[in-house]
């Protein structure tokens, strides 16, 4: 039997759309802190985009999760504050619809998450999920490139004051606006990386945010893919543009509820449902499709989901991005109403579009 191996991003696929444990953290320090964090985070996603334009580019999107970590220690922030906030927020994320999909996946098929998200949180959340350590990959914790479970804020306390790291933060984020109005080169947080005079910290910043070692994002994503690919067939399903890459280099990829269009063009079908264990129906009928698995699926399934193939993507992409955005934010807002109920686990049911 053909070994099939399922890679799942975390933060919006096993938890709810939205999901945002960088932005939940830095909430934490200010509304200050918070205008920062969108500003490297729009960087992020626009340097990778510039850089993929051009081919061949370096930087991988991803790395905010890593950077909202540098602005709560300058905030006061400590470990333990961390540790509290993502033991909170995945309690509230991991729901049984979540875990219920996560164990039937785990009976057929070999489970693999990969994800931006600091490994703290992904900890926390995976292991309510029922899912195996050993095959989560996450920001701090990537292991293939040597970082396992780095304690950012305890390494940061050892090389720099939390007002020495405040500085850069906001000299990175003043650069980065520029960058973002092409008014300077993409490359120019990575020169004031350079020049920074503290030498072990910027020899940290140059692993993290230069090289990008230890950092679960795009290009380490579609790593984990490349990987999994010499013993198995691999099927990713994610929900933003940071599974763009992934989802191009796997034998067949889902977006789920995304309005991400890099991500649209990359994956081979888009799933849209209010019913998160419609990924197993759709995950048999790519396996299907790729000629793998010969069961049918029950055609009254196909009541709770819609699915995109790439050439209604490419006929009417403004379409897809509507109705996928709609039943987002209708998920959403069925979430933080369960949250109000404490705990509720109602089904949701896809509603006419």
């Amino acid at each position: 039997m053909t070994n099939v191996s399922i890679v799942l991003d975390l933060e919006g696929v096993l938890t709810p759309p939205g999901t945002d444990f960088a932005r939940k953290l830095v909430e934490r320090c200010g509304k200050d802190a918070t205008k920062l964090l969108k500003i490297f985070d729009t960087y992020d996603d626009y340097r990778w985009i510039k850089e993929r334009l051009c081919k061949g580019g370096k930087y991988q999107t991803g790395t905010t999760p890593f950077f909202s970590l540098l602005i709560a220690y300058s905030c006061g922030l400590s470990s333990k504050d961390v540790e509290q906030l993502a033991e909170e927020e995945a309690e509230h994320v991991a729901s049984n619809e979540f875990i219920n999909m996560v164990n039937e996946l785990s009976k057929r098929y070999g489970v693999t998450v990969t994800t931006s998200s600091y490994h703290v949180f992904a900890n926390k959340v995976t292991t309510i999920l029922g899912l195996d350590s050993s095959k989560v990959f996450s920001t701090c914790n990537t292991r293939v490139d040597g970082v396992v479970e780095e304690d950012v804020i305890e390494v940061l306390e050892k090389m720099a004051s939390r007002e020495e790291v405040r500085k850069i933060i906001e000299n990175i984020c003043n650069i980065a606006k520029q960058i973002i109005e092409d008014r300077l080169p993409i490359s120019a947080i990575d020169v004031l990386i350079e020049r920074i005079e503290n030498r072990d910290l910027r020899n940290y910043l140059t692993m993290r945010l230069v090289e990008q070692i230890g950092i679960a994002g795009s290009k380490f994503k579609a790593r984990i893919v490349r990987l999994l690919k010499n013993n198995s067939i691999v099927i990713y399903v994610g929900d933003s543009i940071v599974d763009s890459e992934a989802c191009a280099e796997a034998n067949a990829s889902i977006s789920i509820n995304t309005t991400s269009p890099h991500l649209l063009y990359s994956s081979t079908v888009n799933l849209v449902t209010e019913d998160y264990s419609s990924i197993i129906d759709c995950i048999e009928l790519l396996l299907a499709i790729l000629g793998v698995r010969k069961e049918k699926i029950r055609r009254d399934r196909y009541k709770r989901f819609i699915l995109f193939f790439s050439s209604d993507i490419m006929r009417d992409l403004s379409r897809v991005l509507e109705i996928n955005k709609k039943v987002r934010e209708n998920v959403m807002m069925r979430f933080s109403k369960r949250y109000l109920r404490h705990g509720s686990d109602d089904v949701f049911v896809l509603e006419n579009l």
